[in-house]
Formats: structure tokens, sequence, C-alpha cells
């Protein structure tokens, strides 16, 4: 699945609640940290920031949770972003517990220092427990940062281990209290304290669990080890991200007619009613392809496309006027301001659907579903799949999604250079604010990628200007 959405904001907005998430994680596995120091050394002093930690744990949730709600409300997300917003709620609750039982810890560790009982008793497996509980949640936290699956299923097998320790450990705390009751009090609250490190770690495990609900979209809270990690290990279908066409028309029936067959088509219509509207959208995010009626209300149709193409930032948007207007010299008047097409109402909605699809052919052959091929080297964008054939023999090539985006656009655009300016706006989208140089490192990533099969030299730098593909290295 592409990482890039339609609008930078919304990439902006989730990347920012995540990274909060992963701020929260940071507070919680210090406080276990410092948990399990208060009970290694009987230290009061550690327990007491503990427990002062918690109301800023809480607040951290609240503002966590009300952004994940004020995101669905504003962008109504879909599939994995959906997703994720969910499992990110259901992680700060089990970060929010997890926080709780190093509180629970702290305090029984004071308690005990209280009743003067604190050395009677062996507790070289709760130690050993919250060092592992302690190690899972901050793989857990790792993996959540990376969604990696595998990582996760690595997670949850662990997490079985500080069950066992905890099962060994009441066992001889169970014999202890029976052979010196007067240890009961103390034991007691060593119960407590071990009950909690084994919950620490069952939250650890939801976490994983939730990584693997946001990238397979399958709910392994109920299964089995085996069921999970096959979840954890199986193929994800890459699905290719529909393009955005704006639709700036003012009659309501036609822009929902428009917008229906588009949304029919694997596009994603985003809808306007004049030029003011329009251009507020663009603002936020640059579409795919601008879908333009000449008769609007305020500014005309024509103007703003003249303004479209005057501006450095939309002059390579397609766009397709959608007019009652189809006197010859309003269809010359359309096209040579700067429109790719022009369609004259009434019109065939299967027929205009193919005149964007093949207007995007033309103008953005990396947004379309078409297989490439160049000099043996083959991509699919619909199944995600990049091979290379050579004297009947096909070596298949694995790419991250980054550099996979990268060798679609280059390779539906071959021979030409691009700036590293350009490859970020093309390839990351607009408005995402990344250094140029990170393009060399994915460049760097894509010909390693590419070496196995001997295709790295298609990837030429030119000194000064930029990179480009070469149909023939």
């Amino acid at each position: 699945m592409s990482d890039k959405h339609l609008s930078s904001q919304f990439d902006a907005d989730l990347s920012q609640v995540s990274s909060k998430v992963l701020e929260m994680g940071g507070l919680v596995e210090s406080q276990i940290i410092k948990a399990m120091q208060a009970l290694n050394h009987f230290d009061a002093e550690v327990a007491d920031q503990v427990i002062a930690d918690e109301a800023r744990l809480n607040s951290m949730e609240v503002e966590i949770d009300e952004e994940c709600s004020n995101i669905i409300a504003r962008r109504q997300p879909a599939a994995r972003d959906l997703r994720l917003l969910m499992a990110i709620s259901k992680t700060i609750t089990n970060l929010e517990r997890a926080g709780d039982e190093a509180e629970k810890i702290a305090r029984r560790v004071k308690r005990i220092m209280e009743d003067g009982n604190a050395r009677t008793v062996n507790i070289a497996e709760i130690r050993l427990a919250g060092d592992m509980a302690t190690s899972i949640l901050r793989r857990a936290l790792d993996a959540f940062a990376r969604l990696d699956t595998v990582a996760a299923a690595q997670i949850v097998r662990d997490d079985k281990a500080i069950d066992e320790e905890f099962r060994a450990f009441v066992r001889k705390l169970v014999t202890y209290m029976m052979e010196e009751p007067r240890t009961i009090s103390v034991g007691l609250d060593l119960l407590f304290v071990a009950k909690a490190v084994e919950r620490i770690g069952d939250h650890a495990k939801n976490i994983a669990e939730f990584i693997i609900y946001i990238v397979k979209g399958a709910d392994v809270r109920h299964v089995s080890r085996e069921q999970l990690e096959r979840e954890a290990l199986s193929k994800v279908k890459e699905v290719p991200m529909p393009s955005s066409i704006l639709v700036v028309e003012d009659e309501p029936a036609i822009s929902e007619l428009i917008s229906v067959n588009l949304r029919h088509a694997g596009h994603c219509p985003i809808r306007a009613y004049n030029a003011e509207q329009a251009q507020n959208l663009i603002s936020d995010v640059l579409p795919d392809l601008v879908l333009l009626d000449w008769m609007l209300p305020g500014k005309s149709g024509i103007a703003f496309a003249r303004e479209l193409r005057n501006n450095e930032r939309t002059q390579h948007i397609p766009i397709i006027m959608l007019t009652a207007r189809g006197e010859e010299q309003d269809k010359l008047l359309g096209l040579e301001i700067g429109a790719d097409d022009y369609v004259t109402k009434p019109f065939s909605p299967k027929e205009l659907v193919a005149r964007i699809k093949a207007v995007l052919r033309r103008r953005a052959p990396q947004l379309t579903e078409d297989v490439v091929s160049i000099n043996g080297l083959r991509l699919d964008p619909v199944t995600h799949r990049v091979a290379v054939s050579r004297n009947g023999d096909e070596t298949k090539l694995d790419l991250g999604p980054t550099e996979f985006r990268l060798l679609h656009f280059f390779m539906t655009h071959p021979e030409r250079v691009h700036s590293r300016t350009q490859l970020l706006d093309q390839v990351w989208g607009d408005h995402v604010f990344v250094e140029e140089r990170t393009v060399d490192v994915h460049i760097k990533r894509l010909r390693a990628a590419l070496k196995p099969a001997g295709c790295d030299a298609m990837i030429e730098t030119v000194r000064g200007s930029g990179y480009r593909l070469a149909k023939t290295a």
C-alpha cells in the first residue's frame, strides 16, 4: 500500500499522533524501569517519582485520544488509516494501564518498606520477569514505529516466558509463606507486584497484536499463537492509491453524477462548487486531475484554468473542461489556455471516465494501473511486483514502498532528467517537507534492490541536474 495520501496534511496528522504514541510509550517504559529499580533497591524516592509521573501519563492519553477523534471526524479515514487510528486509541489505553501497573509496583514497594520486611523474600524471578516485560514493551514500541508484523509475532511468543516466571514465583512464594507465616504480609504485596509485572507483559503483547491488525487487517486477539504467526507472516496485497479528481461544478446533480461514476471507476472525487472553493482545496493538496466547468459563479472556469497554468505549483495538473459551450471558438479557447481535453454537455459518464483515463495516461502515467516494461524490467502497480526477464529467466525483486513508487515514476518517464525537488513533489507528494538528500538515500536503496538483476546501472546520476532512468544501460 502506498503511504502517500491525497492530503499531505492528513499524512502530517497521522505522523504527529503516531509520534505522540511513541512519546507516551517512552514515558511508560521509563516508569517501568524506575519501578523495577525501586523494587530492586527498595528506594522510596524513585518510587515517588513513578507515582508522580502517573498524572502526566493520564493527560497524554486523553490528548492523543482526542486527536484521534478529531482526525476521524475531519478526514473520515478508511481501510488501513482507520485501522491505524483505532489501534492507536487501543494502544494508548494499554500504555496507560501499563503505567498504572508501574505505579502499583511503586506503591507496593513503599508499603513493603513501611512493614520493615523488605529483604525477607528472594525476588529473583520478579526481577527477571521485570527485565523481560521492559524489553518486550520497548520492542513493541519499535515494532509499532516500523509496523513490523514479524517482530510483533515474536513479542507475542516472548510474553509466554513472562507468564512462566510469574507462575514459578507464585509457587515459590506460596511455599515460603506456608513455612514462614510472618512473611504473609510482604508475600501478598510481592504477589501483587509479580502480577503487575505479568500484566505489563500482557499489555505489550496487546500492542503487538494491534500492529498485526493495522498492517494485515486481521483481528488476532483471540486466536492461537500459530494462527497469529501465520497472519503476521502472510503477504499483503498492495492496493494502488486512487487518483484524486477535483470536480469543479456548480450544479449539484451533475457534480453528484460525476462523483458516483468516478468512484465506481476507482478514482477519488473531490468536489468544489466554485473557483474559490477549488483554490482552497488545491492549496491543501494537489489533485491528480481537475474537471472544470466553464460557467461557474464568480470567477469563470476559463479564468481559473488560466491561473492554474500560470502558477508554477499547479501548471502541470491535467485539466479537462466540462461545459455546455460547444461552439468551435469556445473549444479552441479552452484548449489554447492549456486544457488537456474539452467535453461538452450533455455527456456520457462512461466516455468522460475514459477521457480522464486517457489524459492521466498521457500527462501522469505513474497514476495509471498499466504494467510498465523497459529493457526486461517489468513493474506491475496493481500486484506491486517488480521482475526482470533475461534469456528466458525471471528474477523477482523486492522493493520497499518508496523505492517502488520511485521506480514506477522513473519507468513512466524514461530518459528524462528529474531534479531532487521534482522527485520529492512527484513521488513523496506536494507539501511534504523533507530534506532533498532523502532522495539520494532512496536512490541508493533502489539501485541496491535492482543490482541482483543487473539493472542498477539503469538509474543514472546526471551531475548537477538530478537522476534519470536509461532505457539501455
